[in-house]
């Protein structure tokens, strides 16, 4: 393994700087040429971990250099997806995946496949150019990718069922048929209470009867979350949200759902003794 060719500058230009800066005993001639761009040759290492470290250089290099293409291909040509919205969407996610994955779903090892694959290929050759390389590289992983796009499909569609939820949910807030003029969420510590105007703490009993003459068709009847119901149950025309972690997902929900009629205050300004 001594040659290695990048059609691109950029490219021999990231594998040079990164390559001396891991293996700082590399000796490196770098020229250009007519047919195969960029010439780089390794002319000898002191460094035994030298071929460990080009493998891992050649990796973060398809990620950068190649990946995205390579999700965008997937996407139309295996999914079928054309809406530009959409594609950008499903590689946002794609993104989101590699650095923080989701719980409870089982990704392919797309980094630990062309790892693989790459270690075999420049054992077994004394010349690599990386365009080769990288189509190669795609091909081999490409059935992984697939299956891990798919994760990334199957996420988009529950945030589309989630927005869709939202909307029936504004919607029906923003109909207005309520007798409630204004609700008071008091919420520290993630403990959600929620009290009326006149300082009255509401009950889960008090939800419950409402919820019997209004039921939620949108909330799984059975299976409501009471940190989040009772707002939705009664639907005020103002939601008063008393809290120093506006961070917290139900409570972003929340003023999701009910946008300019909800307002944030700090605890410190809630005007009732808590009962």
């Amino acid at each position: 393994m001594a040659c290695f060719y990048f059609g691109e500058r950029k490219e021999a230009l990231y594998f040079c700087d990164v390559l001396t800066e891991k293996s700082p005993g590399v000796q490196i001639n770098w020229k250009g040429t007519s047919h195969f761009g960029n010439e780089i040759t390794l002319l000898g290492t002191s460094d035994n971990n030298v071929e460990v470290v080009i493998k891992e250089i050649l990796i973060d290099m398809l990620y950068m250099f190649r990946m995205n293409n390579w999700n965008r291909d997937i996407v139309e040509h295996t999914y079928y997806f054309h809406d530009e919205h959409e594609i950008r969407r499903l590689l946002e996610i794609r993104e989101e995946f590699d650095t923080d994955p989701p719980r409870g779903v089982r990704l392919p090892a797309i980094r630990s496949d062309m790892g693989a694959y790459i270690q075999t290929f420049i054992e077994n050759a004394d010349v690599i150019h990386f365009q080769e390389l990288a189509s190669r590289c795609f091909r081999a992983v490409k059935s992984s990718l697939e299956d891990y796009i798919g994760c990334t499909i199957d996420e988009y569609k529950r945030e589309e069922d989630y927005q869709l939820w939202l909307d029936s949910l504004r919607l029906y807030i923003n109909q207005g048929q309520t007798e409630i003029e204004e609700l008071m969420l008091y919420h520290r510590h993630r403990k959600f209470t929620y009290y009326h105007q006149n300082g009255l703490k509401l009950s889960q009993t008090d939800v419950q009867e409402q919820l019997k003459h209004h039921p939620l068709v949108m909330l799984n009847e059975g299976y409501y979350d009471w940190q989040m119901t009772p707002a939705l149950a009664f639907a005020p025309r103002k939601l008063t949200i008393y809290t120093d972690d506006r961070g917290d997902a139900k409570i972003q929900t929340l003023a999701n759902i009910f946008q300019e009629k909800a307002r944030y205050q700090s605890i410190q300004q809630f005007p009732f003794a808590r009962i």
